[in-house]
């Protein structure tokens, strides 16, 4: 091959990179939303490993289950009180809130307590529900979003 088509199949193979590289990544790509109730609104990002956000206060926990027939925990983090503390759920309006938005998936902030983690970094395809909560009880306020990573 002669320099010049050498340099031109170079340049073409760069520009395509360059190309590419502007395309999102599979672990970018946002996530299929199903379903959402509550009155806190979340927003998930994308990848397997998602930023969980929400406008407002601080909540007592996040937990993400398999919205599959196992219903698998999958990621939990809660506050002082942690859900694994309070079998069956008292009434407690006191429970400390130490979870603020936002949240990465799998990755523990300073000040709160894991309670489950069978799933670090999510499946792609597999479906889970996200929900956080001001508390325990009859009196919190609470948002939960169904979704698929992709």
């Amino acid at each position: 091959m002669n320099a010049r088509r050498l340099f031109a199949v170079g340049a073409i193979a760069a520009a395509l990179a360059v190309l590419a590289g502007g395309c999102l990544l599979d672990s970018e790509k946002a996530p299929i939303i199903h379903e959402r109730g509550g009155t806190i609104n979340i927003t998930i990002s994308g990848g397997l490993t998602p930023e969980y956000s929400w406008d407002g206060d601080k909540m007592w926990q996040l937990a993400v289950w398999r919205a599959d027939q196992s219903n698998e925990t999958a990621w939990f983090i809660g506050g002082v009180e942690s859900w694994s503390e309070v079998t069956p759920l008292p009434e407690k309006p006191c429970a400390e809130r130490t979870v603020s938005s936002p949240v990465r998936h799998g990755t523990l902030p300073e000040g709160v307590q894991l309670v489950a983690a069978q799933e670090p970094r999510l499946t792609k395809g597999a479906t889970y529900l996200v929900q956080v909560a001001s508390g325990p009880g009859v009196q919190r306020v609470f948002g939960w979003v169904e979704f698929t990573p992709q």
